[in-house]
This record gives C-alpha cells, sequence and structure tokens, in this order.
C-alpha cells in the first residue's frame, strides 16, 4: 500500500487564509485521492463605503476520487464532490433589513466504467449527477408611501418626480 501526503497553507492580508489537504493510497487495485480544502477571506472590508462591510468568503470543499482495475482490460473510477459555505453580499436594496448573502451547497457525482475489446476498440459508460444550489434571501422593508396607489399612477406619469419624492427631495416643476 503506498500513501501520500500534502498539506498547504496560505495566509495573506485581509485575513484571507486558504488551507489544502491531500492524501492518495493504494489498495490493491483501487486507487483513491481525497482533498479537502477550507477557503477564508474577509473581502474588501478596508476599502468599503460602508462602516461595517459585509463581503467576506467562506468555502469547504470535499474531492473524493478512486479508480478500480476490473481485471487486465475493465476499470471503474468513481467521483464525489462538495462545495458548502457563504459569500456574503453587502448591499442590493436601499431598503434592505439583512444581509443578501449567497448560501452555496454543491454535489457531484459520477461514474466511469470501461472495457477494452482490442487495443483500438473500447466501450465506456459515464453517468453524472451534478446539483447546485445558492440560495440567496433578504428582507427588505420598502416606505410605505411606494404602496400607495396615487404614487404608483404619479410614477406611470413621471418616473422621475416620484422617485425625487421617495427620496426625500423636493421636485421642481
Amino acid at each position: 500500500m503506498a500513501e501520500r501526503a500534502m498539506v498547504s497553507a496560505t495566509a495573506g492580508s485581509l485575513t484571507s487564509h486558504y488551507l489544502t489537504a491531500r492524501v492518495s493510497a493504494n489498495f490493491g487495485n483501487t486507487a483513491v485521492r481525497i482533498t479537502a480544502n477550507k477557503e477564508n477571506d474577509s473581502g474588501y472590508d478596508e476599502f468599503s463605503r460602508i462602516p461595517d462591510a459585509h463581503d467576506s468568503t467562506r468555502l469547504k470543499r470535499l474531492n473524493i476520487r478512486s479508480h478500480t482495475r476490473l481485471g487486465s482490460t475493465s476499470s471503474l473510477g468513481l467521483q464525489a464532490s462538495l462545495v458548502e459555505g457563504v459569500s456574503e453580499v453587502p448591499f442590493v436594496d436601499a431598503f434592505q433589513r439583512s444581509f443578501p448573502d449567497r448560501h452555496v451547497d454543491d454535489q457531484y457525482f459520477g461514474l466511469n466504467w470501461s472495457t477494452s475489446f482490442s487495443p483500438v476498440h473500447e466501450l465506456q459508460f459515464r453517468a453524472n449527477y451534478s446539483n447546485h444550489k445558492v440560495r440567496q434571501r433578504w428582507q427588505t422593508c420598502p416606505p410605505a408611501a411606494t404602496l400607495l396607489a396615487e404614487l404608483f399612477a404619479l410614477y406611470a406619469a413621471n418616473p422621475l418626480y416620484a422617485n425625487t419624492l421617495l427620496s426625500g427631495r423636493i421636485p421642481c416643476g
């Protein structure tokens, strides 16, 4: 059984850090590789125009692969990959009450079976499943005046005038 391992760590400015660990091993006719990764950064808080910047990224990844020889002419490959984390989003609209962070949840599974009939003829069967989810929710609370039928009619007639009123300024004209 041959085993190999690797760990890599990176740290940078703005509290960013990345950690990757990888291990591989052989078990009889099967070779297995596992990679895990964690990524964190605080975004560009130093350069933000708002006092409490909200633009960090936190992701975790896992990848597992195996390759098995099924005799002298066939093989089976399997792969599973997962990603989970949060990518912060600071701003969507002027009336938001919560941040519209993106919550990521990705899954991938794959299978590859192949067999050789001769040195120039091979048959492969592949099956893949992929599911990518990004959930992004936030609350917003527009001023009650924006829901008035009269303001809607005013906006339909003159959007600039209505927007000026909503911003708290006095329109001219």
